[in-house]
């Protein structure tokens, strides 16, 4: 996808609200307590480890009283009200849509219009960080307001080309290289930044190349030595091109949160990386808005789906899908989704077969669970393992991100949960192990 656009730099609104939440109660079990009502902007800062655990043990109990409720208060039909949740959800996943997060946006459109930038996205899997990209990629196109200039002439003169390109295709990346290179023949990757690079030379031109999936394209996890020196060569050619020359800028999106650590491996430097940004889920506030409003999930349910998982809207819908049946057969649970517990498990695994202490991994993991943030060196031999297994997001000290509150993180570098559902799975982690 190449759009052309004027080129320009939009304000950002900072200002944020800080909220320690106290524990609620949906249908007879006892939850973790993350909002008390639809204007809450963030997540609790400190998470009550007991309850997250049975907000997962005792997650299809929870749904179903939540569901239970809202019937009675609202006196609708039992099948009428779930089938036109599970429609509105199904219909909702078809589409290009993106909840909330605009803040997000504005710093993203800041950072890829900064001449010379290389800059690393990241955020755990099923975020919307491919439809946050590409909307942003269809905004530069259509905004024709935005930039300081001197006159209207140089403000008319100022392009900004935007190549995006899905690492999930690797000949789309070809595809995509060679036709910016205007028809120049592209030997190899490196060969086609370089093409890229070449296209505009004039100083009032600026180049934006976006690698969805950058794990992919770069292929840190590839063995053969013909993908590491592919690897090698790509992303050497980024860095000459961006930070060496300013002729371009290139953001790497990646859900492999290890993906710093993984160039590190091969003997690439991440410090060339400019800036990270870490795409963080929908706000409570912006969650509950959708679900009532969008989908028409009554109050108790809503509570109860952002409390188990955060914003990840993606799950959420996956498990209101199918809604009407699983709730007329007691035998079909509706349960939390448990994937990434098999990401903490392997951690788990790999630390105390390298001779770990258990206490040393537990002590980490209880203080993410609980806060959402612990403070950590990059070369500290936890942070590498957890940010690897994609359990964590390991924020260096000028990272930007929208998860922790700035006086528990006060800027200093450290991890972050992968996501809010992580966050309570680690909680159900700690406690089992503390139990054991």
């Amino acid at each position: 996808m190449i759009v052309n656009a004027q080129m320009g730099r939009r304000g950002l609104y900072r200002s944020r609200r800080f909220l320690v939440l106290p524990t609620t109660k949906t249908g007879e079990a006892e939850i973790s307590g993350l909002l008390v009502g639809a204007n809450d902007k963030f997540l609790t800062k400190n998470l009550n480890l007991g309850s997250a655990a049975n907000l997962v043990k005792s997650s299809d109990a929870i749904f179903r009283g939540a569901i239970a409720k809202d019937v009675e208060t609202s006196g609708e039909d039992i099948q009428l009200y779930l089938c036109k949740i599970d429609e509105k959800a199904s219909k909702y996943l078809k589409e290009d849509n993106i909840c909330g997060r605009f803040e997000i946006c504005a710093e993203i459109k800041e950072l890829m219009l900064k001449e010379g930038s290389l800059v690393f996205i990241t955020g755990g899997r099923s975020v919307g960080k491919s439809k946050i990209m590409a909307s942003i990629v269809q905004a530069i196109g259509k905004d024709q307001r935005t930039g300081d200039f001197k006159s209207e002439k140089q403000r008319a003169q100022t392009k900004v080309s935007v190549v995006l390109v899905d690492g999930r295709d690797e000949m789309n990346l070809v595809d995509a290289l060679d036709q910016v290179a205007a028809g120049q023949a592209a030997g190899n990757v490196a060969q086609a930044v370089r093409a890229l690079a070449m296209k505009h030379p004039q100083a009032t031109n600026h180049t934006v190349l976006v690698l969805d999936e950058a794990n992919l394209i770069l292929n840190c996890s590839g063995k053969e030595a013909a993908a590491t020196q592919r690897t090698l060569a790509l992303f050497n050619a980024v860095v000459a091109h961006t930070k060496q020359r300013t002729m371009m800028s290139v953001v790497l999106v990646s859900p492999d949160e290890g993906l710093p650590y993984h160039l590190l491996d091969l003997g690439l430097n991440p410090d060339h990386i400019f800036s990270t940004l870490v795409i963080s889920e929908p706000t409570p506030r912006e969650s509950l808005d959708l679900l009532r409003n969008k989908f028409g999930v009554g109050e108790h349910l809503s509570n109860a789906l952002v409390d188990c998982y955060g914003g990840n809207v993606y799950q959420m819908c996956k498990l209101l899908q199918g809604l009407p049946f699983k709730y007329t057969h007691p035998h079909v649970e509706i349960n939390v989704f448990m994937g990434p517990s098999a990401s903490i498990s392997r951690a788990l695994d790999a630390w105390l077969a390298d001779g770990g202490a258990e206490s040393e991994i537990l002590q980490v993991l209880k203080e993410l669970a609980r806060t959402g943030f612990v403070p950590m060196r990059p070369g500290n031999k936890l942070a590498r393992l957890l940010t690897r297994h994609n359990v964590c997001a390991f924020l260096t000290d000028d990272a930007v991100e929208y998860q922790v509150t700035k006086e528990l993180r006060a800027k200093e570098a450290g991890l972050i949960p992968a996501s809010q559902l992580m966050r309570v799975l680690i909680a159900k982690m700690v406690v089992k192990m503390q139990v054991s």
